[in-house]
């Protein structure tokens, strides 16, 4: 009888040492799966803050838009300022030439 005691006494034993070890591996999981809620958490914050700095950003980029924009029109409107000035010019002397032209052509019939 001895030794069905010492036989139940080491499965108990192997038993509980079985059980320690499960119970181990289960704290560690509960470890890991608490850190990584814990690190969802942070990305959920993170999120957030990505997020408006987004929003931030697309504010910024449309009135970057706008004021290169701006900026174009002006560049254009310095670099073909004599352009746009000779061109009127020249328009202004031909409607002038024009006017004088059918003028004389008017007193030359009339006459």
């Amino acid at each position: 009888m001895d030794t069905s005691t010492s036989i139940n006494t080491d499965e108990e034993n192997a038993a509980a040492d079985e059980f320690e070890r499960i119970r181990g591996q289960i704290d560690e999981l509960v470890g890991i799966l608490d850190n990584n809620v814990q690190r969802l958490l942070g990305r959920h914050g993170n999120l957030d803050n990505l997020e408006t700095f987004a929003e931030r950003l697309e504010s910024k980029a449309r009135e970057f838009k706008v004021i290169t924009k701006r900026m174009k029109y002006k560049h254009v409107a310095r670099r073909h300022k004599w352009s746009l000035c000779i061109g009127l010019l020249v328009f202004v002397l031909v409607a002038i030439w024009a006017g004088v032209f059918a003028f004389w052509l008017s007193w030359w019939y009339d006459k």
